[in-house]
């Protein structure tokens, strides 16, 4: 190799050269397992710092897959990891907009492998500082961001087990730096319904730590999201979004209120995307409207059950208990979805989704003389849209849980309003 760089240093320049270079390191590399080795031969490096180009490029990732395949066994040292990372980077700088999708991937994948293969130990701020570095020098591949800001995630999780959930201040503040990396990071994905998911961890993991004012830009940052999501080139479908919503009303019962901005801020945050949405399906605006029913039911109880409890987080039930205006708000709310929910129903000619609001009504809302006047109406409007044999039959069962369920349970307060909605279905 010595001999070969000799020649070869003084005509580097000529084209004709670099594939007969090209050729030499990667014959070298392939008769090696071991990363280190490699990187050691005195005249190895010499040799790749001849290559230019694309002939440089394919030994460049010829290294990184030896590294990711058969990794060093330390592989937090400092030497190896910034010759792997300066690998990476040129893998990555060769990518450009004429890429075409497979290099794009393939560059993507060793990336996201190198990522994954460096392990700093317990010095949890050098490995942070690595992915600083990864979103600084690696920002043109989407895939490549999604792994940096899922490892930091990681660097949160492996925090809270070292310390047990017992934070001192200096972890307090690695854990803010994370969560800081994590929420600028998402917002340069580009995949936006990849962005609401994420959004969603993060407030997560910040309302798992107590981290409220963390948790609620993360929110806030979904919310303003799904009302951008009509403005995209390829919006993503009415069916994806209901599972979005669904996800982020079942996060918002232990989400609790702001003291200024009240205790439904991010609920109506909620509720105004939803509604200003432009769903294609009014079924699927139904199911959303019949998620955020689920949500303000499970936020009227007295005490949220303990299975929706965070250690660190006290909720609406305890913020507000029950305040007077508390209820009157929540209340006002429940009554506009309702109204919204009657309103939107006619436009549906699914079956299904008429019984899912009908059914989620009956099981999750206490009925009061005007509601079951609301109920009466949906029921009517459901029986006119259930044509196929499994929805009238699915249909006569919603009547029989209503009049032999909720009408005869004792514990059921306003029993009697469920056996007169039962006998006005079966008479209908």
């Amino acid at each position: 190799l010595g001999d070969v760089i000799r020649h070869a240093g003084k005509d580097r320049s000529k084209v004709e050269l670099q594939n007969p270079l090209r050729d030499c390191a990667l014959g070298v590399l392939r008769h090696y397992s071991d990363f280190v080795q490699v990187v050691a031969l005195e005249a190895f490096m010499p040799l790749v710092d001849l290559l230019q180009g694309a002939s440089q490029v394919a030994v460049h990732k010829e290294m990184l897959r030896l590294f990711n395949h058969h990794p060093a066994p330390g592989g937090h040292d400092p030497m190896i990891v910034h010759t792997a990372f300066s690998l990476a980077k040129s893998t990555h700088d060769s990518i450009d907009s004429m890429s075409l999708d497979d290099s794009r991937r393939e560059a993507s994948e060793l990336i996201c492998a190198f990522v994954g293969k460096i392990d700093f130990g317990n010095d949890l701020e050098q490995h942070l500082n690595f992915l600083v570095d990864g979103r600084r020098f690696l920002v043109k591949l989407d895939l490549v961001t999604k792994a940096l800001i899922m490892w930091v995630f990681q660097l949160i999780s492996k925090a809270n087990r070292k310390v047990g959930m017992q934070h001192t201040r200096r972890t307090l503040a690695f854990v803010k730096a994370c969560l800081a990396f994590a929420h600028v990071t998402i917002c340069a994905v580009e995949d936006k319904v990849w962005q609401l998911y994420t959004l969603q961890l993060g407030g997560q993991m910040a309302l798992g730590l107590g981290l409220l004012s963390h948790a609620d830009s993360f929110f806030k940052a979904a919310i303003n999201l799904i009302t951008d999501l009509p403005t995209l080139p390829s919006p993503p479908t009415d069916a994806a979004l209901v599972t979005i919503v669904a996800s982020y009303a079942a996060v918002l019962v232990v989400a609790p209120g702001h003291p200024e901005q009240g205790p439904f801020f991010l609920v109506q945050g909620l509720l105004n995307a939803i509604r200003e949405y432009p769903w294609g399906s009014q079924g699927c605006l139904l199911q959303c409207y019949a998620h955020m029913i689920s949500l303000l039911c499970a936020l009227a109880q007295a005490k949220v059950p303990v299975t929706y409890k965070m250690d660190l987080v006290e909720g609406n039930d305890v913020l507000f208990a029950r305040d007077s205006a508390y209820v009157e708000e929540l209340r006002e709310m429940l009554e506009k979805i309702v109204q919204h929910v009657v309103e939107a129903l006619p436009a549906t000619k699914d079956g299904a989704v008429a019984l899912m609001v009908l059914n989620n009504f009956l099981t999750t809302a206490q009925l009061s003389p005007q509601a079951a006047g609301q109920v009466w109406e949906i029921y009517a409007m459901a029986k006119r849209v259930c044509t196929s044999s499994v929805d009238r039959q699915h249909l006569k069962n919603t009547v029989s849980y209503c009049r032999e369920v909720l009408g005869e349970r004792e514990a059921t307060k306003g029993a009697r309003l469920y056996q007169e909605l039962a006998r006005k279905m079966v008479s209908r």
